[in-house]
């Protein structure tokens, strides 16, 4: 008994440094990214106050820096900002189930639950080594390569799992003697050089003209998250950012110097616009398209197709999902992701039927965050 007793307690010593550990890190991420004084200027001390009171019932040393930007970005405090090293430390390793994540975020499984239509159309999948078509039947590498050599359009190279804030992606421009990436001319065996590991080949997406006019040279997507409700089990959308590239990128990430502007409740996009360091656009810095008075189209596809993917991954119920509108303004998505997502980027109050879903998903992890079975600290 004593034996137990101390495997225990040295059990939770070891979760409780781990916990910390992860905290930190995404803290200093945070910081090493905002660089704007302003945004992180204290606000009212009653607010702050209520605000540490409110999330320290989950992990006690609350940072503000959530609070302090959002607020600053909307122009209105909340209690509901949920501050964002507290989402990726803890909250989502309680609601989501870590053994399964990195299985239910490899590209090349998202065919085996979701329908094709929904997907960009894969061409080629390497798994474990071995290569298959878009419909999971293996062929060899030369029959592979032949495939490449025939196709007659623009490509993407996605790492099936983990593509580092887009650093791995690789746009393959189809010209007359085969594909250019940046200029350079690439075949199959270099793709396969390139990518040691796992990696999906998709036909590139051609996006819708509304997304397009901010930024061409990127596929601009919407950061939809969703929750699952532990109540009801109904899904729910919980926030939409649509993000866009600039500077000639090809993708909208915001490591990449992509800037993002939070989608109102009802599809409305908001008129200022943030990058990672906290800077605030009114219009895109490359196009100078203006964002103020622009209302997402489609936004009801957008919506339904990141509840469908919700329902379907039974073992996660808080998801950041990366959707964007083809050409015909039919709904595709992108990526799901699972853990580390880094926040939820809540430059708006939630409103009140999302508030009261925030608290539900804050009184489900306080009252399940030292049960091993959540195991919500797992590297």
């Amino acid at each position: 008994m004593k034996i137990r007793t101390v495997v225990n307690k040295l059990n939770y010593f070891l979760r409780h440094i781990m916990l910390v550990a992860r905290i930190r890190h995404y803290r200093q991420i945070e910081s090493a990214y905002i660089q704007n004084k302003d945004a992180l200027k204290p606000i009212d001390p009653e607010i702050e106050k209520a605000y540490i009171a409110k999330w320290s019932r989950l992990y006690a040393g609350v940072n503000l820096n959530c609070l302090r930007s959002s607020t600053f970005f909307s122009g209105q405090a909340s209690l509901h900002y949920v501050p964002s090293e507290i989402y990726s430390a803890v909250i989502e390793r309680i609601m989501n189930n870590a053994n399964y994540a990195h299985y239910d975020m490899n590209k090349n499984n998202y065919e085996r639950f979701l329908d094709q239509d929904c997907l960009p159309e894969a061409v080629i999948r390497r798994i474990r080594g071995d290569y298959f078509n878009r419909e999971y039947g293996e062929i060899s590498f030369e029959q592979a390569g032949e495939i490449f050599n025939h196709l007659n359009c623009d490509l993407f190279v996605k790492p099936a799992v983990d593509t580092k804030s887009g650093q791995n992606v690789m746009k393959l421009i189809r010209q007359v003697d085969g594909f250019y990436s940046k200029g350079v001319k690439v075949d199959f065996t270099e793709v396969v050089k390139r990518y040691q590991g796992d990696f999906i080949i998709q036909k590139y997406l051609k996006q819708y003209a509304f997304l397009a006019q901010f930024n061409p040279t990127s596929l601009n997507t919407f950061r939809v998250y969703t929750y699952r409700s532990v109540k009801d089990h109904q899904p729910y959308v919980l926030q939409v950012i649509f993000r866009m590239g600039r500077n000639g990128e090809i993708v909208d990430n915001l490591c990449h110097g992509g800037i993002f502007a939070v989608v109102g409740h009802n599809g409305g996009l908001g008129e200022v616009a943030s990058d990672l360091l906290g800077g605030k656009y009114y219009e895109h810095p490359n196009t100078k398209v203006k964002f103020a008075g622009l209302t997402v189209p489609h936004y009801d596809r957008i919506k339904a197709l990141a509840q469908q993917v919700s329902v379907k991954m039974i073992h996660h119920r808080l998801l950041a999902l990366d959707i964007s509108l083809d050409e015909n303004g039919l709904a595709r998505l992108v990526e799901i992701n699972i853990l580390g997502t880094g926040g939820m980027h809540m430059h708006i109050p939630p409103n009140e039927f999302q508030a009261g879903l925030i608290d539900e998903i804050l009184e489900y992890c306080i009252k399940n965050k030292d049960k091993d079975d959540f195991e919500h600290i797992r590297i």
